[in-house]
């Protein structure tokens, strides 16, 4: 059930990020961007709570009612209602890693459990080493890079500032 619940979780956020993109200031999506790890989910939280509009986790279809989500979608997104928020890219990295880490402990089922204990030789215990290795992987596999994105969204914002 595990990878199922994943997949739809992960059709429903990119449906619901469509959405926003096309209808823009008309859907009524508050969103809480971010690079991962960067206090998107605790921002989001503040932000549903003043604007009391419910903050949804774990949903399965696309949303189209008014609330607040958090997502870390790349900047070429045209979302008019949304909000960034920037952490040192360096804190991001090693939250990620230890969350990674708890992750690996306590979730039999995650999607992505195979792939990281092969990268850590299935040995959890030697920070050093792995938190080498989640660096090289982050920006070498995955092509996360944590200044494109910030970059990104700070351009993005320029523009639509410039443009009222």
């Amino acid at each position: 059930m595990g990878r199922l619940r994943w997949f739809l979780q992960g059709v429903a956020r990119h449906a619901t990020m469509w959405i926003g993109t096309r209808y823009g200031n008309r859907f009524p999506v508050k969103s809480v961007c971010g690079y991962p790890r960067s206090g998107t989910t605790w921002s989001s939280e503040l932000l549903a709570d003043y604007l009391n509009l419910p903050r949804p986790r774990h949903y399965l279809l696309p949303l189209a009612f008014a609330c607040v989500v958090h997502t870390h979608v790349p900047p070429n997104h045209r979302l008019d209602d949304c909000f960034y928020v920037v952490r040192d890219g360096r804190d991001a990295l090693v939250s990620g890693y230890f969350r990674l880490i708890k992750t690996l402990r306590e979730d039999e089922e995650f999607v992505y459990r195979d792939r990281y204990l092969k990268l850590f030789d299935r040995n959890l215990k030697d920070r050093e080493k792995n938190l080498a290795a989640y660096v090289r992987f982050t920006f070498r596999e995955k092509k996360a890079d944590w200044g494109n994105h910030v970059l990104g969204w700070m351009t993005k914002a320029q523009r639509n500032s410039g443009a009222s």
